[in-house]
């Protein structure tokens, strides 16, 4: 089983798109054990979910080849709105064609898993993803003042002993 990321233990939601309920149905077991799942049949309906629900979902499991919307353009979608560019997206395939992984990857994917579906791999790439962001933005949320939204204290004399330690002496005049 997997860890919990947090000390809460509360269960993420995972958003999965895909126009096969099959394929739906398929993920929704895999995972339903760990998450609570949300399901879309494609990228229109998607959409709508992530910008009613977008802080309650922890990642999006997205198939490329849907109709209304693909995968790549509710990807372009994503990575070009502010409050949705930061969830993390895994895209599921079943076209093992590499250009269809590095298109899906150049856009803003964090991950591709092909078809069929491998219980252990989905779970553990998954968990991965998502682990990565929040200790990310937990990474983020501590060297950041939360009231004026600068670098703290700490986070300020790391990146200035970082810049002064980049350039020869005399380079930066402090006072």
């Amino acid at each position: 089983m997997l860890q919990t990321l947090n000390a809460k233990n509360t269960r993420r939601s995972i958003l999965v798109v895909d126009d096969d309920g099959i394929s739906r149905k398929l993920l929704n077991t895999i995972l339903r054990d760990e998450y609570d799942v949300i399901e879309a049949c494609d990228g229109k309906e998607a959409l709508e979910l992530l910008q009613n629900m977008h802080e309650d979902i922890s990642a999006v499991m997205l198939d490329i080849f849907m109709p209304q919307m693909n995968g790549y353009e509710l990807l372009e979608r994503m990575r070009s709105d502010e409050q949705l560019s930061q969830t993390p997206v895994i895209v599921i395939t079943g076209d093992i064609d590499k250009d269809t992984e590095i298109k899906a990857l150049s856009l803003g994917a964090n991950d591709v898993v092909t078809k069929p579906y491998n219980r252990d791999i989905i779970k553990h790439r998954l968990w991965n993803t998502i682990n990565f962001r929040e200790t990310a933005a937990l990474v983020n949320a501590v060297r950041t003042d939360a009231l004026t939204g600068l670098l703290s204290r700490i986070a300020f004399f790391e990146k200035v002993s970082q810049m002064v330690s980049e350039h020869e002496a005399g380079y930066y005049v402090i006072g």
